[in-house]
């Protein structure tokens, strides 16, 4: 859903894109990078994005594709992190952050 919303919108205000709260696994996360990458007039002044909740075994190779192609400009903060609720047996208490800047 949200890619066919980025690929039908420009969302030309949008600076901020919080989807922390939502599971994405390899397949989302591609989605959302075909669409970025298809639509290069999208998400022109985004400047923060957050992801959430990684599911599965993924590298987010199409993801890291559609932000090195330069599609999101104003881009300044990514962040990818595992919510506490898909944590694995073992695993800390304290979310697993992982944290990029452009």
């Amino acid at each position: 859903a949200l890619a066919g919303a980025i690929r039908t919108n420009d969302f030309a205000e949008l600076t901020k894109l919080r989807l922390d709260g939502n599971p994405f696994g390899e397949e989302g996360l591609r989605a959302f990078a075909e669409a970025i990458l298809g639509r290069p007039t999208t998400l022109l002044v985004l400047q923060s994005l957050f992801f959430g909740s990684p599911q599965g075994n993924w590298e987010g190779r199409a993801l890291a594709t559609g932000l090195n192609a330069g599609r999101l400009p104003s881009l300044k903060t990514f962040i990818l992190s595992r919510a506490l609720q898909n944590r694995q047996p073992g695993e800390s208490e304290e979310p697993l952050p992982m944290v990029a800047f452009k």
